[in-house]
């Protein structure tokens, strides 16, 4: 399990900028999308009633689908803007 503190979008988002600006040196085609800006959305099923979370980030492709009884921090998105790979 993966036991964290609460970060606020605030403190993600400069943690996402620091990370970036860290590679752009060296991979400057490079991001990271760290997920300061998330959608969720909880839905029940219509068979046994459980429910579910969708969590998805508004810049990057990255998303997770957990029940309502748990949740998961997203993983960092690593991509490129250009030929660079990391």
């Amino acid at each position: 399990m993966d036991f964290a503190c609460v970060e606020t979008p605030e403190m993600i988002q400069h943690r996402e900028d620091w990370v970036n600006r860290t590679l752009r040196d060296t991979y400057p085609d490079a991001r990271v999308c760290l997920h300061a800006d998330r959608t969720t959305s909880v839905w029940r099923s219509d068979a046994d009633g459980q429910g579910w979370i969708r969590t998805e980030c508004d810049y990057c492709p990255s998303f997770t689908i957990t029940l309502t009884s748990c949740t998961v921090h997203l993983a960092a998105w690593y991509f490129t803007d250009g030929p660079a790979a990391l």
